[in-house]
């Protein structure tokens, strides 16, 4: 397959055994809970017996080798803590990954665009994705974007458009 530059995981759904502290505190808050994730999960994975890691991430043994992450969680969504479990799994393989947790924040309460957490958020993951596109250095420090065609800009939409002659 591709080669992987980078993972960018805002709120990212990892463990299909839904056994973390937040995954069972977490019952009934806005947007997502603990029985849409068991939907989701239902649905996704069906019937299976054996769950494989690439399907469910926090299943993996071996993280070492992954490109550099950035990863937001929420202070009262259910995935929080798989989010958070993943990115110190990911730091104890050696794999450079920067993780935030946003207080006060829920599943999906980033769309409120008026809110100022809301905006530090998109600001926030704006600033991730485009400096893990244009190089992770993983020392702190921002990359410095090429310039040309092979620089990117992130939307705060949620989506990537390349800037470029060509467009594409």
């Amino acid at each position: 397959g591709p080669h992987l530059c980078f993972q960018l995981l805002n709120a990212p759904v990892l463990d299909d055994r839904l056994e973390t502290p937040s995954m069972t505190e977490f019952t009934d808050t806005p947007v997502w809970d603990r029985p849409s994730a068991m939907l989701s999960w239902r649905h996704y994975l069906g019937e299976r017996d054996e769950v494989p890691y690439y399907a469910a991430p926090a299943r993996a043994d071996d993280l070492s080798g992954l490109p550099p992450a950035y990863i937001a969680t929420a202070q009262f969504d259910p995935l929080r803590d798989e989010g958070i479990l993943y990115g110190l799994r990911l730091l104890q393989a050696g794999v450079a990954a920067e993780i935030h947790n946003f207080p006060g924040a829920y599943h999906g309460s980033e769309v409120v665009e008026t809110a100022e957490l809301s905006q530090r958020w998109a600001a926030d993951v704006s600033w991730a994705l485009l400096h893990g596109l244009n190089g992770w250095s993983g020392d702190g420090t921002r990359a410095t974007p090429p310039t040309g065609e092979t620089r990117f800009t992130a939307a705060l939409a949620g989506s990537t458009q390349l800037d470029g002659e060509s467009g594409k």
